[in-house]
């Protein structure tokens, strides 16, 4: 079973909550392995300021180990037909994110993307419009109330895959200002989860 993506319960949870909507996005909840959730939670939230733990959020370099460890945890796991690619600074731009989930077409494939939303910030990266824009899951609850206000689209049918559509125009900015942009490329983050087609064998 598929279940609704989730949002953050904190200020600071966004890498956490993005990483557990990866995972959620990628294995049915019935073959999900609760360890997962456990060291997701242990390796993530990791940023700590005068508050405590968790207060600064997830640091890039606990994304990029557990990135490595996940990988690793897939080779050991090999039913589940799951391999991670993480990349970084120039390497990522939306057209190298595109040709990503092109070249996967025929898999399923999302992303854990780092962009700026007022602060820097986690979400999910699901797939693209036919006219290039991005479906992005935001774990940053904000009610369709607020669509008039809001410079992105907001979704409200698709709670197992996408609830923003952010312009490609916007998504590609190196701003750190506007609104999910990628921002500087020495921020940048894509830590992508690629899974092969399950082939079910024929009854005889």
């Amino acid at each position: 079973m598929i279940t609704p993506l989730r949002y953050q319960l904190s200020n600071h949870d966004c890498g956490t909550a993005t990483m557990e909507n990866a995972l959620s996005y990628m294995i049915p909840r019935q073959y999900f392995p609760p360890e997962l959730v456990h060291y997701i939670n242990i390796f993530l939230l990791d940023g700590y300021t005068k508050q405590g733990w968790g207060f600064y959020g997830t640091n890039h370099e606990a994304m990029s180990f557990f990135a490595s460890w996940l990988g690793a945890y897939f080779d050991q796991h090999k039913h589940f037909k799951m391999h991670v690619e993480f990349y970084k600074n120039e390497a990522v731009t939306i057209d190298s994110i595109k040709e990503k989930f092109n070249e996967n077409a025929k898999k399923k494939i999302c992303a854990v993307v780092y962009n700026y939303a007022v602060w820097g910030h986690y979400i999910l990266v699901t797939g693209f419009t036919a006219d290039g824009d991005v479906k992005v899951f935001d774990p940053w609850y904000i009610d369709i109330s607020h669509q008039a206000e809001a410079p992105f689209t907001i979704v409200a049918d698709h709670p197992c895959e996408y609830n923003r559509i952010v312009s490609a125009a916007d998504f590609a900015s190196d701003s750190t200002s506007k609104l999910f942009a990628l921002g500087p490329y020495d921020e940048r983050e894509a830590f992508y989860l690629i899974k092969d087609p399950v082939v079910r064998k024929k009854r005889r």
